[in-house]
């Protein structure tokens, strides 16, 4: 059990810069987030901000659990992930192979941009997740939920190959399978899978992406999952609302 009032919170990492090198780390975490602003916690890395971060056959076990702790504010929100609570910074490149995250991530009432895997990218950085995946459990009140990744924005280069998802997500807005919102960027995911419900309270909900508002393209995915969205608009099995340009193929 960690109880933290740190903003960065890690399985085996609470923060990475520089150049770092990860291979064949199992670990199986209890982590509740009590920091009073932004927080970023993730079961293995609460924030990575390295220039270069290679990660190889690394998981986070089934049982683990990353919440937030009761009683922060609204102006207080932050990232939390079964995996990576936020995984970039400027000029950050990101490898992810072969690795995966198992367990329940409860974003409480203020956090956003929440996943079972990692929670948000961005900056001008580039990421590659392949032949990984989470399962278990994303509950959210907020926007950007997603089963592999909550949230991409600023202008990334995003590549997801081989990868999946199998549990239940719910937040707000921009709730999928796979990514939850897409804000700016390209992003390219093949091969890859997500089942399992999601339950969002509004809008934009997919199966591989919840909302596209940069380039995305999907190729070879697919999803079996319960969608529970009486209240929202733009739900469907691929993409839920597209502000931008995709190509499905």
């Amino acid at each position: 059990l960690l109880k933290g009032s740190s903003k960065y919170l890690g399985g085996c990492a609470g923060k990475g810069t520089g150049e770092a090198t990860f291979t064949g780390g199992d670990v199986k975490v209890v982590l509740e987030s009590m920091a009073k602003e932004k927080n970023r916690a993730g079961g293995f890395i609460g924030w990575n901000s390295s220039t270069k971060t290679t990660i190889t056959d690394c998981h986070v076990l089934e049982g683990s659990t990353i919440t937030e702790a009761s009683g922060r504010t609204a102006s207080a929100n932050g990232n939390l992930a079964g995996f990576i609570g936020y995984a970039d910074n400027t000029s950050t490149v990101l490898v992810i192979e072969n690795s995966s995250a198992s367990a329940i991530v409860d974003a409480g009432a203020y956090s956003t941009q929440t996943s079972g895997f990692i929670g948000a990218l961005g900056y001008v950085s580039t990421t590659t997740i392949k032949n990984s995946f989470a399962s278990g459990e994303v509950k959210s009140a907020q926007n950007y939920s997603g089963g592999l990744v909550g949230y991409v924005s600023a202008n990334p280069n995003v590549t997801i190959v081989g990868c999946h998802y199998s549990g239940n997500v719910s937040g707000s807005s921009a709730v999928s399978g796979l990514v939850g919102g897409v804000e700016g960027g390209t992003v390219n995911i093949s091969k890859s899978y997500a089942t399992g419900t999601l339950t969002p309270k509004a809008h934009n909900c997919g199966g591989v992406v919840g909302l596209v508002n940069g380039i995305v393209t999907v190729e070879n995915c697919w999803t079996n999952l319960v969608i529970n969205q009486p209240g929202g608009q733009y739900g469907a099995g691929i993409l839920g609302g597209v502000q931008n340009s995709a190509i499905v193929r």
